[in-house]
């Protein structure tokens, strides 16, 4: 969930993400979870924020899609270490 969901953040932004219609039957809550889960506090908190500003019927995205634009790499990082430090959950 994390990949699906910071590929298509960095690729347009919460606004592309929100708009996308994959996310019909997923609970937009859970990747809020995911980000959580691996450690990746800061943009689970981002996240959280676009998606009370959304279902509020605001737009403006661009604060929050900076902050998971700047931390890509380590919550790709932060996945990468908690898949490890997991490994038995997934064999």
């Amino acid at each position: 969930m994390l990949v699906t969901a910071q590929g298509i953040i960095d690729n347009g932004g919460f606004e592309y993400l929100f708009g996308n219609p994959f996310h019909q039957d997923t609970r937009l809550e859970d990747f809020i979870k995911v980000y959580e889960a691996v450690g990746a506090a800061e943009s689970a908190e981002a996240f959280s924020a676009a998606l009370r500003r959304w279902r509020d019927g605001f737009s403006d995205f661009d604060s929050l899609d900076v902050v998971l634009w700047e931390n890509s790499d380590a919550n790709y990082k932060k996945l990468e270490e908690y898949i490890v430090n997991h490994e038995s959950e997934y064999v």
